[in-house]
């Protein structure tokens, strides 16, 4: 069965906890992983500006023994313009061992993933950004001994960054402070109950 992460709300402590130990292996002896992805491809999309997201996966791919391919959106015809986007996962799968997606149509990685065609990740998306919550619940777990007892507190606007770090305080249930102005939570108030 093909395994996507798409968001961290799809996962349970349980499979969430092995991701990040096997995070914290590589990281505390990574020439013990340098063949860890020897013979396999990534295939990234970005239809929205990257920096930190592109170098991090790109570099870490490389790190584990892997290849990285970036494909632009337009000219493999991801804009559904050209190709059907199942018949462009079809033809990618033959390719590539791993998809990373990076836009802001949420609707429509969710529905690559139910393609079940190849494995996709998402790199952010006007939704949500649960790569960037788990390697700052990484950073959490490192610094601090127990999680449980910290307040983590939140500050500014309702994004995809805070939706994912809500999912993943739902899973760990930590101590989350939202400090959000009164008009952007009245917007998002339903996703609150």
């Amino acid at each position: 069965m093909i395994k996507n992460f798409l968001d961290i709300n799809q996962f349970n402590k349980k499979q969430l906890d092995e991701i990040i130990n096997l995070a914290k292996k590589i990281k505390k002896n990574p020439e013990k992983f340098t063949s860890r992805c020897k013979n396999k491809t990534l295939g990234m999309i970005f239809t929205k500006q990257s920096l930190r997201t592109r170098l991090s996966f790109n570099i870490g791919m490389q790190k584990l023994g892997g290849r990285v391919l970036e494909l632009s959106s337009k000219d493999i015809g991801f804009d559904n313009k050209r190709e059907n986007p199942k018949d462009i996962l079809n033809v990618l799968a033959q390719y590539i061992d791993c998809l990373m997606i990076r836009n802001n149509n949420h609707k429509q990685l969710l529905e690559l993933g139910n393609e079940n065609v190849i494995p996709i990740i998402n790199g952010l998306t006007d939704y949500s950004h649960p790569c960037q919550i788990l390697g700052d619940f990484l950073t959490i777990q490192e610094n601090f001994k127990n999680y449980k007892n910290l307040q983590i507190s939140w500050i500014g606007d309702y994004n995809n960054v805070l939706r994912s770090l809500i999912h993943l305080q739902n899973i760990y249930k930590f101590k989350l402070n939202l400090v959000i102005p009164k008009q952007i939570f009245k917007n998002y108030k339903k996703e609150f109950s």
